[in-house]
C-alpha cells in the first residue's frame, strides 16, 4: 500500500471543509460528484484515500459524512461515467489503494438461492388480511398507518412495495433494518434501503446490510465504509460474507498508508 505525502490530508480536510458548510445531503452529494468527476485522477485516489480512512475511524463526523455523501454519489449508476470510474480505479490500482479500487466497482455476483420469480411474483398473500393481493393492492397497503400490517410488509419480498414503505412516516428504524435483514431477497430491494436519503445513515441499518451476505458486493464495500473499527473487525471475519468484503474491512483496519500513520 502506497504512502501519501501530507499534503493530501490538507486536500481532504479542504473538501470536508466544504461539505460541512452545507446542510443539504442533496447539495453534498453534488459536491462529490464534482470532486469525483472533476479532480485529477491520482488526487482524487489520494483524497478519496485519506478520507474514507478517517471515516472508519469515527474520529470526526465531518470526514464520516463526507464519506457517506462520497459513497452516495458512487452508487448513483448516472453521477459518473463509466470511463471516468474506470480511470479512477485504475488510478487506485496503480497506488495500491484496493480499498480504494473497490468503492468503483458496478457490479456484483449474483447470490445464491435468490428466486426472481417467486420474489417478484405479482400476488402474495398478506396476513391478516389472508387472502392472496396483487401487487397494486400491496402497494397501496405500503401507505398504512396501522402498525399489525407495516410488521407483515416489512417481510414483502417485491422492491416495489419497499420502495413505498420506506416514505411510509409511521415505519421505524428497526422495521427497515428488518428490511435489510432478509434472506434471502433481490438485490433491487437491498439497493432501495441503502439509496434512501432517510435510511442510508441510520447506522444498524448500513450495519445490518453490510452483514447480510445477499446485499449487493459492491453496495456492501461501499457501506462497510462509515463502519465503527469494531464492526468492521466483525466484518472482516465472519465466514459468510465474502471474500472481498472481509478483506475490505480488514485493510480499512489496517495503520498507515494513505497518509493516516
Amino acid at each position: 500500500m502506497a504512502e501519501f505525502m501530507e499534503v493530501d490530508s490538507i486536500d481532504a480536510d479542504r473538501l470536508v471543509r466544504r461539505m460541512k458548510a452545507i446542510r443539504a445531503p442533496e447539495m453534498r452529494s453534488a459536491i462529490a460528484v464534482e470532486f469525483l468527476r472533476d479532480g485529477e485522477a491520482n488526487a482524487v485516489v489520494r483524497t478519496l484515500g485519506t478520507i474514507v480512512r478517517a471515516a472508519s475511524q469515527h474520529a470526526d463526523p465531518g470526514y464520516y459524512s463526507a464519506a457517506d455523501a462520497i459513497t452516495a454519489a458512487l452508487s448513483d449508476d448516472t453521477a459518473l461515467p463509466y470511463d471516468r470510474r474506470t480511470a479512477l480505479y485504475s488510478a487506485a490500482t496503480e497506488a495500491d489503494a484496493p480499498e480504494v479500487a473497490r468503492l468503483f466497482f458496478t457490479g456484483s455476483p449474483r447470490p445464491d438461492g435468490v428466486n426472481d420469480k417467486l420474489m417478484l411474483a405479482p400476488e402474495r398473500r398478506v396476513e391478516p388480511r389472508g387472502r392472496v393481493l396483487t401487487l397494486g393492492e400491496r402497494k397501496s397497503l405500503a401507505r398504512t398507518t396501522r402498525r399489525d400490517l407495516i410488521m407483515h410488509l416489512v417481510r414483502d419480498p417485491h422492491p416495489d412495495v419497499i420502495d413505498i414503505l420506506l416514505e411510509n412516516p409511521h415505519v421505524t428504524e428497526r422495521d427497515v433494518a428488518t428490511i435489510a435483514a432478509r434472506r434471502p431477497a433481490a438485490p433491487a430491494l437491498f439497493v432501495k434501503v441503502a439509496a434512501h436519503r432517510r435510511w442510508r445513515v441510520r447506522y444498524p441499518v448500513r450495519l445490518t446490510l453490510v452483514l447480510n451476505p445477499y446485499t449487493p458486493l459492491h453496495l456492501a464495500m461501499r457501506l462497510c465504509t462509515n463502519l465503527r473499527p469494531a464492526d468492521l473487525r466483525q466484518v472482516a471475519v465472519d465466514p459468510s460474507l465474502d471474500e472481498l468484503l472481509r478483506r475490505q474491512a480488514g485493510e480499512l483496519l489496517e495503520p498507515g498508508g494513505l497518509g493516516l500513520d
